[in-house]
């Protein structure tokens, strides 16, 4: 595609083509690097002439980011007020610390908080219905379980199956058994 767009722009021919594109294979661009330097060429190269494949193989974008863990450290090492030569930036949904230079030079996207804090679902009428429906359900089970006085029954056989038995494993099977009856 990249090979298309430089093929419109320039008179070049299939076999400056072909060399350009092994060129690229071997200095491991990709395509999203490749995109950027072929549209930085076709901005800023003069046209007339052919550009030279060390303008689009030179086209290097890469910059130092840092993590909130890695600024961190960066400002135990370098020293209280480091982080007012950083920004923080958005590079593909996550915050990067840069230095505030890469972000005029290469038209970062600020990092805004408010793009990233999760939307309050509304609610619906059916929403409330289901709500409404599971207290319902909740109510009933807990009038179902009123009378029964399962929590007291339950202790008392336990405390009473510990205090006698010899080991703590029996007490516990007899105490499940009794829950079990109860229930």
């Amino acid at each position: 595609m990249q090979c298309l767009r430089i093929a419109k722009a320039y008179p070049v021919n299939k076999n400056w083509l072909d060399t350009f594109r092994d060129r690229v294979i071997s200095n491991n661009f990709s395509g999203k690097r490749l995109e950027a330097a072929v549209s930085q060429v076709i901005d800023k190269h003069t046209f007339g002439s052919i550009p030279n494949y060390g303008e689009f193989l030179s086209y290097d974008r890469k910059i130092e980011v840092y993590t909130e863990w890695e600024m961190g450290k960066l400002e135990k090492s370098e020293g209280a007020g480091t982080r007012r030569f950083y920004e923080g930036v958005e590079i593909e949904g996550v915050f990067y610390y840069t230095l505030k230079e890469n972000v005029k030079k290469y038209n970062l996207k600020l990092w805004k908080p408010e793009e990233h804090r999760p939307i309050a679902k509304k609610k619906t009428k059916d929403d409330e219905g289901q709500r409404l429906e599971t207290a319902a359900i909740l109510r009933k089970t807990i009038e179902s379980l009123k009378d029964k006085d399962l929590g007291k029954t339950a202790d008392k056989k336990n405390e009473t199956d510990y205090k006698s038995s010899g080991t703590y494993k029996t007490a516990k099977k007899e105490f499940e058994e009794a829950l079990r009856k109860v229930k």
